[in-house]
């Protein structure tokens, strides 16, 4: 079986795009950075994320039975950042001090900025490993054709060339 080092090592080697999910429960919102996203199905329309099973995002989604996905533009580097330090204290939407995100239907927070979102209410989970794959019937939705993407390839953010 190959090692924890050699997986993470190839996974490294897969560029992929970098999304905030967010989730409120309990009125506390938070949001985390995560590239393990993808679009499962149209009809009906549903998408992933995986969680890693240690962060407090994992228990806030199956508790509150909903979570957002925005998907950072280039310029998000820093909120990316911000959002993978671990133990770092709940979002905060509503403070004025924290402008760019908004309530999306189903009280998840949404980044407004993004390149597009999905709002969804929780249609499954999977426990795989170390990590859990929640599946979201997406019930709102939209993006910005103008904005580009921020894109995460060996452990580096990298702009696409137009």
């Amino acid at each position: 079986m190959i090692s924890p080092e050699a997986m993470k090592e190839a996974a490294a080697r897969f560029p992929s795009g970098v999304t905030l999910v967010g989730c409120t429960h309990d009125n506390e919102s938070h949001a985390v950075t995560v590239s393990a996203f993808s679009s499962v199905s149209l009809t009906p329309p549903l998408v992933m994320v995986c969680i890693g099973n240690a962060s407090r995002m994992r228990d806030m989604i199956a508790q509150s039975g909903a979570f957002s996905v925005s998907v950072l533009a280039e310029e998000h580097e820093g909120i990316s950042n911000d959002c993978a330090r671990p133990g770092r204290p709940p979002l905060d939407v509503d403070n004025p001090q924290r402008p760019g995100f908004r309530k999306g239907v189903t009280g998840s927070p949404i980044r407004e900025d993004s390149v597009s979102y999905f709002d969804c209410r929780l249609h499954s989970i999977t426990e795989a490993g170390d990590h859990t794959i929640f599946v979201g019937a997406v019930e709102d939705g939209g993006h910005q054709p103008q904005r580009k993407p921020l894109v995460y390839w060996y452990r580096d953010y990298r702009q696409l060339s137009t």
